[in-house]
């Protein structure tokens, strides 16, 4: 059930085909491909580090995520930024949040009673 938010200060010419490469990217890392939820948002006042230099920030919400794997996630998601976007590691961030499976809900239940 990853919700992957991806906020940046580039200008894409196709923001919906930028997210369906974001989900595949996404499923590569984390799996569970059929439930994974992305969005792109162009913001151009977004800056880092004082510039508007190309820049991101995604907030990635994932249910069980496991910290030690994060290292890997993020080497794998800067990776994609850099290709698709032509944004270097050191402009932007990346926020892990593990929100618990009482606090999901999805099909009229939390995803704590759907995997019960």
């Amino acid at each position: 059930m990853p919700i992957v938010q991806l906020t940046t200060n580039v200008k894409v010419a196709d923001e919906k085909a930028l997210s369906l490469s974001l989900a595949k990217a996404a499923a590569e890392s984390f799996g569970m491909e059929g439930f994974i939820s992305t969005s792109v948002s162009y913001n151009e006042t977004l800056n880092f580090g004082g510039t508007h230099e190309p820049a991101f920030v995604l907030n990635l919400v994932i249910v069980g995520l496991v910290v030690e794997k994060h290292d890997g996630y993020a080497k794998s998601l800067f990776n994609f930024f850099e290709k698709e976007l032509g944004v270097h590691s050191n402009r932007g961030y990346i926020i892990f949040n593990d929100p618990g499976a009482e606090r999901i809900g999805y099909s009229g239940m939390t995803y704590k009673t759907l995997t019960s």
